[in-house]
């Protein structure tokens, strides 16, 4: 089903609230992130220990949508007009965890909606780091109020205390896949 129109609702400097008219004359309100224009990566950073064991990333961050302190979440970030999903995964990957990954290091993970109501598309990803070089991360400001850290894969108690859905999304098809085990 195509939408055939869209009337904009309400909107502010991030997003819109929409309502979205279908082909088959069924109406729908949205929210639309005009920030991303509707496409966000989400990707999961993991490498193994020296004793072999898996580690994925987390990143302690200020997010207001689900408390005011620091919450365990996702690396994350929005498409800019003219960037691609796998530039920008790589590119915000680089930014916010400091390891060197590229494009052809990002392992796609399929897509998902942050909310039943919106139309931004989640692509997710998971990138391994190990032996990755680290650099300086590149702050846009943002970044600094971020702490990153590692827990085990295996480690129950540590993942359930990530209330992040995206980063719970990734994780889930992470072990799906059984690219950390094979």
């Amino acid at each position: 089903m195509e939408i055939k129109n869209t009337e904009v609702l309400g909107e502010n400097q991030w997003l819109q609230l929409i309502e979205a008219e279908y082909s088959d004359g069924s109406k729908y309100t949205l929210v639309h992130e005009t920030r991303c224009n509707g496409a966000i990566v989400g990707v999961l950073p993991f490498r193994r220990g020296e004793s072999g064991n898996v580690e994925l990333l987390v990143r302690n961050e200020f997010t207001p949508c689900w408390n005011f302190g620091l919450n365990p979440s996702s690396v994350t970030g929005g498409v800019d007009t003219g960037d691609t999903v796998l530039k920008t995964a790589a590119k915000e990957t680089r930014e916010e965890t400091g390891y060197f990954v590229t494009e052809k290091d990002m392992i796609p993970l399929g897509t998902c909606y942050g909310m039943k109501c919106a139309d931004t598309v989640y692509h997710l990803y998971a990138v391994d780091v190990t032996g990755k070089a680290e650099i300086p991360i590149e702050s846009d400001g943002n970044e600094s109020k971020a702490q990153n850290y590692w827990i085990d894969y295996l480690n129950g108690d540590e993942i359930t205390k990530i209330v992040d859905p995206i980063w719970a999304i990734t994780y889930m098809r992470l072990l799906t896949k059984n690219i950390i085990n094979g």
